[in-house]
């Protein structure tokens, strides 16, 4: 079976890496698209060149990526869908 969850990723970002276990923690198996740190095209296409960055996480035709440098737009987006609040208790979520 094949996931709907993708994630473009350098394949040793330590950023890339976190979500990617955060999706497994899931108990998901989440399909990975590695991008070449040279050539960041993909990634461009794949937002409309509003973003060049990873990771970037597509959930079928939702595409979360980072709103900022300091977001956690991403850990937030699975948290929410797939991990029950795991990441982030109740309590934590003030002004989410």
């Amino acid at each position: 079976m094949t996931s709907r969850l993708k994630i473009y990723q350098f394949a040793h970002s330590p950023f890339c890496i976190a979500v990617t276990q955060a999706v497994r923690s899931a108990g998901i198996e989440p399909e990975l698209v590695d991008v070449s740190n040279g050539d960041r095209s993909a990634i461009v296409r794949l937002t409309g060149g509003v973003y060049y960055q990873v990771p970037v996480l597509a959930d079928g035709q939702q595409l979360v990526y980072e709103s900022g440098p300091d977001s956690q737009d991403i850990a937030a987006y699975l948290d929410e869908n797939y991990l029950g609040g795991r990441l982030f208790p109740g309590h934590t979520r003030a002004g989410r």
